[in-house]
């Protein structure tokens, strides 16, 4: 990690009621030019699957009927073992309709955890809360990168996409947001779908998602590079984003089973 090195970009592609989506991987180190399919985990029929979080090597994977997710499958993409998480009794809550699923790590035990439903400390298990900036709610399509979070401005939505960043080690302690970023979009593309995914190596430009289009972003020249992905079919009709993992051999199982 302190490299940047050995990084994938993780693209989900196709979903929704009728099954499965098909996960493709492209390698930063390659330039991001081609993917190449992974076989995913999860393959229960009649459920719709969804990448519900990444978190340095590892996915999370859930399947959802018309109501809640249910199933939910820790998987490492390089590895290809995975580990069947027990039924979460969040799903199980009387006229519980939606569960959000994260994935966390706990650096004083090592570990990684699955969160429900809240911005909570993964150590701690309690709930903080963070600051305004610009006298606005904060914490709208928040993302994790470098050890920062990251979250839009909504005042400027769609036309301009503000990024503000609060360091992750100060969190509960102090700390303010920082503007570092942003970008036109003459489009008015849903801002909910227009994502940061990740930083360059030299830390200039930064991984823009738009719906299934990327493009480098140069912040300080505020120029774009698109990315041109092969071997991945053309984008279906839909919002599915896209995540970011390291490549290594840590195991979702401490067994080492794959299902």
């Amino acid at each position: 990690m302190d490299t940047k090195t050995n990084l994938e970009l993780i693209l989900p592609h196709g979903g929704g009621d009728d099954g499965p989506v098909d996960l493709y991987a492209a390698d930063f180190d390659d330039g991001l030019k081609q993917t190449i399919k992974l076989n995913s985990p999860v393959t229960a029929p009649n459920r719709y699957t969804i990448v519900c979080g990444s978190c340095d090597d590892l996915i999370l994977l859930g399947t959802r009927n018309s109501d809640i997710c249910e199933d939910f499958v820790v998987w490492n993409p390089t590895t290809r073992q995975s580990r069947k998480l027990p039924v979460c009794p969040v799903t199980t809550l009387p006229g519980q309709k939606f569960v959000c699923g994260g994935l966390g790590y706990d650096s004083p035990t090592d570990d990684y955890k699955v969160v429900m439903m809240a911005a909570v400390s993964v150590a701690d298990e309690v709930f903080f809360t963070l600051p305004h900036y610009d006298g606005r709610v904060t914490c709208h399509n928040l993302m994790d990168l470098g050890g920062y979070l990251h979250t839009v401005n909504l005042s400027k939505l769609p036309e301009t996409h503000e990024y503000y960043v609060f360091k992750r080690d100060d969190i509960g302690t102090g700390g303010n947001w920082v503007r570092v970023f942003k970008f036109e979009d003459q489009c008015g593309t849903g801002y909910l779908w227009v994502t940061p995914l990740a930083y360059s190596k030299e830390g200039d430009c930064v991984l823009i998602s738009k719906y299934q289009e990327f493009f480098w972003y140069n912040i300080e020249k505020k120029t774009r590079e698109m990315v041109e992905l092969e071997g991945m079919p053309r984008p279906v009709k839909g919002k599915i984003l896209s995540y970011v993992c390291w490549e290594s051999l840590v195991s979702p199982d401490p067994g080492g089973h794959d299902i």
